[in-house]
């Protein structure tokens, strides 16, 4: 039987490793999303997908959507343009940037409240620059 997840945190990755794949340096151009399901702190369920945007053609919108239809509620992400940080911050998602290291590294600082989302994108603008510490 499958268990209800409260909490569902996307983490762009540079791998199919599940908890185990580095965070990706951008979100868009990621070519995997980890989706994590997570209820009072503990990991409960972890599936990999793999980014129809990703590559060249970094299609933003494509992204975007797929993230809405997993029923993310927040992404954690190195960098993340703010394009894409608006989008999703207006379909209610909570953005973290900053994100390093693995998935579970990111995704468990995001459960015990290490990591704030960040602040809404100004309109129009756009930036794919080096995210805070982009170090992984």
């Amino acid at each position: 039987m499958e268990q209800q997840c409260r909490l569902t945190v996307v983490v762009p990755a540079d791998s199919a490793d599940g908890l185990d794949a580095r965070v990706a340096p951008g979100f868009g151009r990621a070519p995997f999303f980890v989706i994590v399901g997570a209820d009072w702190g503990r990991i409960l369920e972890v599936r990999v997908e793999a980014n129809p945007a990703a590559g060249p053609a970094h299609k933003h919108g494509v992204a975007m959507r797929l993230i809405r239809e997993l029923g993310a509620d927040a992404v954690l992400a190195n960098r993340i343009g703010a394009p894409a940080q608006a989008g999703l911050q207006q379909a209610g998602l909570d953005v973290v940037r900053g994100a390093r290291g693995t998935v579970r590294e990111a995704v468990e600082a995001y459960l015990r409240g290490e990591m704030a989302a960040a602040p809404v994108a100004p309109s129009g603008w756009h930036f794919h620059g080096p995210g805070p510490k982009d170090v992984n």
